[in-house]
């Protein structure tokens, strides 16, 4: 054998072997990805399964329900998966309000005074983009018990937004223990729990229609 042929085989040995370790190490990644997806929902009473490669998490939080999924987007070199968590919040925020986490082009638009909504609060302007907001949604965004968890889940996730009743919260990337899974979905849950306690005191304050006046 000469010394460019022996060159030429180790050069394609390594390869093999570097792609081969490649490939055991994403092989061990995504079977202990799977079985923190399958621990975290169990301690929760929640249900497991996988469609089409992705991971997939339903349960019942605060009587709202969720979903955690995995979901790859993009093509090529662009691709990319990421964890997305979606609650139910239909029967306590009215369908029409939007809210999400400001974008440069909403802080724009906001600058030249443009704005769509606002809360009235410094702070949850600056981190919410707001459309349609009526006094009673006004009153329950800046309320203390749902303001804090509110600008800490804007803070926390890449995306949160709230369209027909539905919170929508990305997590960039793919939790793979349980422990970062319930890292992820703390924040999004606290919220939820906030909104939905803070609506049901509202119901309960507001006077039977027989009682008034």
């Amino acid at each position: 054998m000469t010394e460019e042929a022996y060159v030429k085989g180790g050069f394609i040995l390594a390869s093999v072997l570097l792609i081969a370790a490649s490939a055991w190490q994403n092989f061990h990644i995504r079977r202990k990805t799977k079985h923190a997806w399958h621990t975290f929902a169990t301690a929760r009473g929640w249900s497991y399964d996988e469609i089409a490669r992705e991971m997939e998490v339903l349960g019942v939080h605060h009587g709202a329900q969720v979903s955690l999924v995995t979901e790859t987007r993009g093509q090529g070199k662009g691709t990319r998966r990421l964890a997305v968590l979606r609650v139910d919040l239909s029967d306590v925020l009215p369908s029409g309000l939007h809210m999400e986490t400001q974008l440069l082009s909403n802080r724009v638009l906001d600058r030249l005074g443009k704005k769509d909504g606002a809360a009235g609060d410094p702070e949850l302007d600056d981190a919410l983009h707001l459309k349609d907001l009526n006094p009673q949604v006004r009153a329950l965004l800046v309320a203390p018990q749902v303001r804090e968890p509110l600008l800490r889940a804007s803070k926390d996730y890449k995306h949160l937004v709230i369209i027909e009743g539905l919170l929508e919260a990305e997590y960039p990337g793919v939790p793979f223990t349980a422990v970062d899974l319930e890292k992820h979905v703390a924040p999004a849950l606290a919220l939820v729990e906030a909104l939905r306690t803070a609506a049901d005191r509202a119901a309960v304050s507001e006077p039977h229609p027989t009682q008034r006046v």
